[in-house]
């Protein structure tokens, strides 16, 4: 479990969040994308509650701050700026 979590951890976007690109299945190895993803994002951040991971109380932040912008990413930018939908 701690490998995976570091795993995880090592490779978490410059933007906060998580994402991989389609070209993973492609070359049969991890490949980033360039921007978080709100589906991996949450997967990753899911796994990481599960355990109980040390190290979420610093995650926490990213999801705070990324919040608000995966949320118009689930909604097609359809949320207003003041957070209402």
């Amino acid at each position: 479990m701690k490998r995976a979590c570091d795993w995880l951890v090592r490779h978490r976007l410059a933007d906060g969040g998580w994402g991989e690109s389609f070209e993973s299945c492609e070359q049969r190895r991890y490949v980033p994308a360039e921007t978080a993803q709100a589906v991996n994002t949450a997967w990753a951040l899911l796994a990481l509650m599960a355990v109980r991971w040390v190290a979420l109380p610093a995650l926490s932040r990213v999801m705070n701050e990324r919040q608000f912008v995966l949320q118009r990413r689930l909604v097609g930018c359809t949320a207003s700026d003041d957070g209402t939908w």
